[in-house]
């Protein structure tokens, strides 16, 4: 791996373990887990265009507005702000947002030797390679960005969404869970809750975790609470569902208070995995509300 882009990626990677350990220390959630300002209005990163950043970038951008007290959640290149007649004032930082490129490669064995098809061609494989570019905070320039529309949860599309999903949902519980070998998801009624955000929140979360069966995403849940997988999965679905959520401008509500240590810990271990999590994330929350 490129050597800059593997200290770049710890840096992120460091950022959110910090964020974690305070709200371990705190009780005070990180904003890339609760997006929403003091004023009640969604917070989430995006470009000059309007444009909604996804995966790692949404979680990264978020949690550098968190440390920069930036009250903006809008980004962009420098270029980009140029375009606009507007400039990045003088010893600001640029910061990082993350792509995938394709890079076809030949195919080798173990030994490194490239490996042929029955006619002797070599065979190529495509590969997705990480890439990064900079961008400022809007904060960080001599512009103002657009007022942003006022924000109203929608729980009736999202709860046609989940319909749309054709998740079986069965009600009647003391507690909420998905039942992997059932393939089910079990609520409590909807009465035992304080209000629609909290269900929904709930069952949010559940449907992420759905997503992870082995005929959908097939991702890995763990054998026992605390392992590897399992803290894995439970921050994928945490972001999953916070990712939901805010498509349809609902707040989540923050409920795995108990991986926070073992997140830490699976994060800590491999500056890759955030990245990894944040994209499977992403592609849980879209197999729900792209339906």
């Amino acid at each position: 791996m490129n050597e800059k882009l593997k200290i770049v990626q710890q840096e992120a990677t460091a950022l959110i373990v910090e964020q974690l350990k305070e709200f371990e220390q705190s009780g005070e959630i990180p904003v890339w887990l609760k997006p929403w300002d003091a004023k009640g209005g969604l917070s989430w990163p995006c470009n000059l265009d309007g444009r909604f950043y996804t995966g790692v970038n949404t979680v990264h951008l978020l949690a550098l507005q968190q440390k920069f007290g930036f009250p903006f959640s809008t980004w962009g290149t420098y270029k980009s702000f140029l375009d606009r007649e507007g400039q990045v004032m003088k010893k600001e930082r640029a910061m990082r947002v993350f792509f995938y490129r394709s890079m076809t490669i030949k195919k080798r064995d173990k030994t490194g030797v490239v490996i042929e098809d029955e006619d002797g061609n070599p065979v190529s494989i495509t590969i997705p390679v990480l890439k990064y570019y900079s961008v400022f905070n809007i904060a960080q320039t001599n512009l103002q960005p657009s007022k942003q529309p006022a924000v109203s949860p929608d729980f009736r599309k999202l709860s046609e969404a989940i319909e749309s999903a054709n998740i079986d949902i069965r009600y009647g519980a003391d507690r909420a869970y998905y039942d992997r070998s059932g393939d089910f998801i079990r609520m409590p009624e909807f009465e035992q809750f304080s209000d629609e955000a909290s269900f929904f929140g709930v069952l949010a979360h559940e449907a992420i975790h759905w997503t992870g069966s082995p005929e959908r995403l097939c991702r890995v849940k763990g054998k026992e609470f605390g392992d590897r997988e399992y803290a894995i999965e439970e921050l994928t679905a945490e972001l999953g569902s916070v990712m939901l959520l805010a498509n349809f401008g609902i707040k989540p509500v923050f409920q795995s208070s108990a991986y926070i240590s073992h997140w830490i810990d699976v994060l800590q271990e491999d500056h890759r995995l955030i990245f990894k999590i944040a994209s499977q994330a992403q592609k849980a929350a879209e197999m729900i509300f792209t339906k």
